[in-house]
């Protein structure tokens, strides 16, 4: 899934759903161009309203130093982030 921020999105997984919160753990972006798992766990609770894609295609394809990677197709994602800004962010 992805969270849409000021002025960039981040990708990663739900943990856990309650009411309007979902619980995230996400992923960095690596300098692979592969997204990773941080070596320190990032984990926020997200208010529904700021979740733009709950359906991240995620591949494995790389590997970090952990042995995982994946890539997200990133155009289809900033597109998708600059129309959710477009339409719910605009007047912030």
């Amino acid at each position: 899934m992805a969270v849409a921020y000021d002025d960039q999105y981040f990708v990663g997984q739900v943990t856990n759903i309650t009411r309007n919160v979902m619980t995230v753990k996400f992923l960095k972006r690596g300098t692979n161009g592969y997204y990773i798992w941080p070596r320190r766990n990032d984990i926020a609770e997200v208010d529904l309203k700021f979740i733009f894609s709950a359906s991240v295609q995620f591949e494995g394809r790389g590997l970090d130093k952990n042995g995982v990677g994946f890539i997200v197709d990133e155009d289809d994602l900033q597109e998708q982030y600059e129309a959710y800004k477009n339409d719910y962010m605009s007047g912030w």
